[in-house]
């Protein structure tokens, strides 16, 4: 499958991906910038930290697997390394996303998804993670709960920049898009 998007912006996160170079990813990172909220308060803002008053502006990337949440700075190079930790990723096909009211933060401002195959769990399932892009930063890290064809949804896609390989349930592809990719608008 080819590695190449046409996007200089979404390939040098895909590269970094496949190298699995954490530091390069985190590079790579485009945080949100978020109240935080107190330990015992509902909702779904980033949890404050001891010192940290409710309210307080904090820098975090989304992530999600079972479900959302929240990585620190600091903590995500251990991300990125935990999410390709087995085995070479392999790049399965990267799609520019078809957000709605429920995808989580609404996509953050991704024009691009990078899935990638990350091996096998215990269970026999296949893992995988997808590499929401915006600008050249991965702005929401995405593991899959149960098994990686939760990644690959048809719901999901809009259309193809690169096309999934053979075999993997996915719908019918949409031709790329030829011009630079435009984030929605708010």
């Amino acid at each position: 499958m080819p590695e190449s998007t046409g996007f200089a912006e979404v390939d040098q996160v895909i590269v970094a991906a496949l190298a699995r170079d954490d530091i390069e990813l985190a590079g790579l990172t485009g945080y949100q910038r978020l109240p935080c909220r107190a330990p015992d308060a509902e909702g779904t803002e980033p949890l404050c930290r001891a010192g940290e008053e409710p309210g307080t502006v904090v820098e975090v990337l989304a992530g999600s697997s079972c479900e959302n949440s929240w990585v620190r700075p600091e903590s995500v190079p251990d991300a990125y390394r935990l999410s390709l930790a087995s085995g070479s990723p392999k790049l399965l096909t990267v799609y520019v996303p078809r957000i709605t009211e429920a995808t989580f933060g609404g996509g953050f401002g991704a024009t691009a998804v990078a899935v990638f195959d990350t091996g096998v769990r215990d269970t026999g399932l296949s893992r995988g993670v997808a590499l929401y892009i915006n600008n050249g930063r991965t702005v929401w890290l995405r593991g899959d709960c149960a098994d990686l064809s939760e990644l690959l949804a048809p719901e999901l896609v809009d259309s193809y920049l690169i096309e999934p390989a053979a075999g993997l349930a996915t719908p019918t592809a949409v031709p790329a898009p030829t011009e630079p990719i435009e984030p929605p608008p708010e």
